[in-house]
């Protein structure tokens, strides 16, 4: 018999713990309904109330430091979001809607059919039913799931070997489907959005031989029990729904499109924020350049999708074991199949595409009807008042899925509009028509579901609908217990021939002060003697960068206190020291990655800088906790920089370029004005360290000289080193912070640009070591 293991229907001591901590608002609910709604947890609510409680953000379409903050922290969820589905903004977009049904409606209008078909799976929600008012194409076709495994299924293997090549100026075809069904829980193939690009027994069958064919995989559904990978299977269009996931926010949603296939949506209708120019007097506008900066029309929710970063931690820490799930909606099928009256009538009418012996084709639904000994219906009203009495949280109906509902019900298009001119309208309760269920029961299981759920709600159904029935003997298996380093290479041109050259041309400088930012943001390292250069820059220049918990880099202009932390280096034990102020408070890292760093893959951060993309090692809890000590937040980290994928050619957390150059004439010529006119005094030592530069060079050369270089070259000891001149550095509200004593300057500075940006200009190879020295002769060319 089935209940011959007790020990399989009772909760474990974790789950138990489980409901009473982040589930205790369940209080004595019986929750079943997680394809209609996830549960949010309460560390997930505390932790969303605690980041408000203390972060402040703003507009995302301003330019102030509010709206800079807010919109670096929609990006990190951006990053997280294409993360968890395992890709990357190389292959997909994310534009955030209202929620899964408001993406599929943003593909039924701007998707350019030009003469293409559309087909969907008759197992489809109602809002891709919807899609048939909107879409451009009188070429419309559905397919049953039958129908469609017998064109795609054996095309599936071919598929993923084939490539397609499309004709950009021919029609556009598409074909959405569900990646889990929202009535039955059958899972449908992801293989199928390759098969539809070159499946020739699906292109006869459709009559479209000719078309470029795309897929929009509804996957709203799928990702409430699942993870879904975009790595080898990627659709065209995939649309999610992020409170069906974890409870909260609702109101959010979110469409991702493959990038490669961006093209094939024309978006007409615009809103604030989507356009670079609109007139009001004029039929004019230009719209911007990028997916998500076109798309988000007006204001994006972006407090709900700051929340989002919590609902995936959770989700990410609590389901460990995502087969258990699975395990309970197996028991509960399995179960309910088995249930018979005396007189061998089942009490129990299932509606499933398989026989949940495996998660791959079925998910953790369980739909049915239940049945009298005499082999009449209970009408689903029925079931549903008597769960809302006994606190069981289900559903009933036809779940906004007519074609399923129609096809396992054996309902024809004549007889629901039958029933409908018979008064039957969706969501009432008129479940029973001449003898026959108009909806039927749903229910599903989630993350937060326990064995102890699945016992109640088992002796519910036993106990009010079936008590003369028992568990036939069954043969069904039913679940149990359940150190390379690049070294610049000095040009081999005649040095003396090149020095002379330039000094006719110019004249001559000289490097006064070397400066390094080990930590990005934070204080200055002086460099006394010499100091090494290599592919990246001064050696250990803005390797390390402090995060706050949502991944968003910390810097002055959210914390000013960061210019009090200042590095130090002990060589001989290979460690970086950082202090605070001069309160003695330090904490030592390490300078060297081993190779447990290097291969710990739980131990890499993602972030960004300037929009690139950025991968680190997290330097351990002790030094976060000094952080948030001596900054007197939470949750900060240190990471050291492992990658980052820039279109600059930078390999540190630089913002844009790897060094940045001020000289000595221009600073005076500023402290000068700033004199004149407003009779303030700077030293000229702490004025430098505003502008926090690489190199401080001095010359006879006038003020802002440097705006007109082209190239810098210093003289080290094995020649001249070439430098790049790149572009002028425009000013943020640093300079208005004395990085020596943290206060804010009350006097408007005026100063939009100053210093340059350099890059290194010089070749490379592994033959020697490279140092710049203070003193070192310094040249510049002119612009031609």
């Amino acid at each position: 018999m089935i209940f011959k293991d007790s020990k399989l229907l009772e909760a474990s001591e974790e789950e138990k713990m489980l409901r009473q901590t982040e589930f205790v608002h369940l209080k004595d609910m019986c929750y079943l309904d997680y394809t209609g709604a996830g549960i949010y947890s309460q560390s997930q609510i505390n932790n969303i109330s605690e980041q408000f409680k203390f972060c402040l953000l703003s507009h995302p379409h301003g330019s102030s430091v509010l709206s800079d903050l807010c919109v670096a922290e929609v990006d990190q969820i951006r990053s997280l979001i294409l993360q968890y589905f395992d890709t990357d903004s190389d292959q997909y977009s994310i534009i955030f809607t209202s929620g899964a049904t408001a993406a599929i409606k943003t593909v039924s209008e701007y998707f350019q059919f030009n003469g293409g078909s559309f087909v969907y799976l008759t197992d489809n929600h109602t809002s891709v039913l919807g899609m048939r008012e909107l879409i451009k194409t009188p070429h419309i076709q559905n397919l049953s799931p039958d129908g469609a495994r017998k064109v795609l299924n054996e095309r599936v293997e071919e598929s993923h070997t084939q490539s397609c090549v499309q004709n950009v100026a021919g029609p556009n075809s598409l074909f959405v489907y569900p990646a889990q069904s929202n009535f039955s829980g059958a899972k449908y193939p992801l293989s199928w959005c390759s098969a539809v690009t070159t499946s020739q027994l699906f292109h006869q069958h459709i009559q479209s031989p000719n078309s470029n064919w795309y897929t929009l995989l509804d996957a709203a559904t799928y990702c409430t029990s699942n993870k879904l990978s975009l790595k080898h299977d990627m659709p065209d269009f995939v649309c999610i729904s992020f409170y069906k996931m974890f409870g909260y926010p609702t109101g959010l949603g979110a469409l991702l499109i493959k990038n490669s296939s961006a093209h094939v949506l024309n978006k007409t209708y615009y809103g604030g924020g989507t356009v670079k120019i609109a007139l009001a007097n004029e039929n004019f506008h230009i719209k911007k350049d990028g997916l998500q900066d076109k798309f988000e029309d007006g204001t994006i929710n972006y407090l709900g999708i700051i929340s989002l970063k919590h609902g995936f931690n959770f989700k990410n820490s609590l389901w460990k074991d995502k087969s258990n799930v699975f395990k309970m909606a197996q028991y509960t099928y399995l179960f309910l199949k088995h249930l018979y009256y005396p007189n061998q009538r089942p009490a129990v009418e299932l509606y499933h595409n398989n026989d949940y012996k495996d998660s791959q084709y079925q998910g953790s639904i369980v739909n049915f009807n239940l049945l009298r000994e005499d082999g009449t219906y209970y009408g689903y009203s029925e079931v549903q008042n008597l769960a809302n009495l006994k606190k069981i949280q289900l559903r009933t109906g036809c779940h906004c899925n007519p074609g399923a509902c129609q096809s396992f019900l054996g309902l024809s298009d004549d007889k629901v509009k039958y029933h409908f001119y018979q008064g039957h309208v969706c969501g009432d309760d008129k479940d029973i028509i001449e003898g026959k269920p108009t909806g039927s029961v749903r229910i599903s299981y989630g993350y937060a579901s326990n064995w102890d759920d699945v016992k109640y709600f088992l002796s519910f159904i036993k106990q009010y609908f079936a008590p003369q029935a028992t568990l036939i003997s069954t043969t069904d298996t039913f679940p149990t217990s359940i150190n390379h380093k690049m070294i610049c290479q000095v040009d081999t041109l005649n040095l003396q021939q090149e020095r002379e050259a330039i000094i006719e041309e110019t004249g001559t400088a000289k490097l006064e002060k070397i400066f390094l930012y080990p930590v990005k943001s934070c204080g200055f390292y002086e460099v006394k003697g010499k100091w090494e250069v290599n592919a990246s820059g001064l050696k250990y220049d803005r390797q390390w960068m402090i995060v706050t918990d949502s991944g968003v880099a910390l810097t002055q202009k959210l914390e000013k206190n960061l210019c009090f932390i200042h590095p130090n280096f002990d060589f001989t034990s290979n460690l970086m020291i950082l202090t605070y102020k001069n309160s003695g408070s330090s904490i030592k890292v390490s300078l060297e990655m081993n190779e447990t760093d290097e291969k710990d893959v739980d131990n890499l951060c993602r972030s960004k800088v300037c929009n690139d993309k950025i991968i680190g090692y997290d330097c351990g809890d002790s030094v976060g906790c000094w952080l948030d000590a001596q900054l007197n937040h939470t949750g900060l980290r240190l990471i050291r920089l492992k990658q980052r994928t820039s279109k600059r050619n930078l390999n540190s957390f630089s913002n844009m370029g790897q060094y940045l150059l001020i000289t000595i004439p221009s600073i005076e010529a500023q402290l000068k004005e700033l004199r004149n006119k407003s009779n303030t005094i700077f030293e000229l030592e702490s004025f430098v360290h505003r502008f926090r530069s690489n190199f401080v060079v001095s010359g006879s050369f006038q003020g802002s000289a440097e705006n007109d270089w082209d190239e810098v070259l210093i003289e080290t000891n094995g020649g001249l080193l070439s430098f790049q001149v790149k572009s002028q550095c425009t000013r943020c509200q640093y300079i208005y912070v004395d990085q020596t004593t943290g206060i804010t300057t009350d006097v408007q500075l005026g100063i939009t640009k100053f210093g340059v940006y350099i890059n290194n200009n010089f070749r490379l190879n592994n033959d020697e070591k490279l140092y710049l020295s203070i003193g070192d002769k310094a040249y510049y060319k002119n612009k031609i």
